[in-house]
């Protein structure tokens, strides 16, 4: 596996859906290429703040008065 195909298949390693036949070639490149360690790592880490974020909330009006704004032009 090369740099390129690791990227292809970060999103379903993450998510647990890697397939099987592709597991293992992932795991041995991730292993033995430093960058696609780091870029793994990162992308860990990103998705761990991403999970801490606040949730933010409109106020009861927004979508009427979005929706009135949009009616208007």
């Amino acid at each position: 596996m090369n740099c390129y195909e690791f990227e292809i298949n970060i999103s379903a390693y993450i998510e647990g859906e890697i397939k099987q036949s592709v597991r293992k070639r992932f795991l041995d490149h991730r292993d033995n290429c430093i960058n696609c360690q780091e870029k793994i790592q990162d992308i860990s880490a990103m998705l761990s703040s991403v999970s801490n974020i606040e949730e933010v909330t409109s106020s009861p009006q927004f979508f009427q008065n979005l929706q009135n704004k949009i009616d208007a032009h």
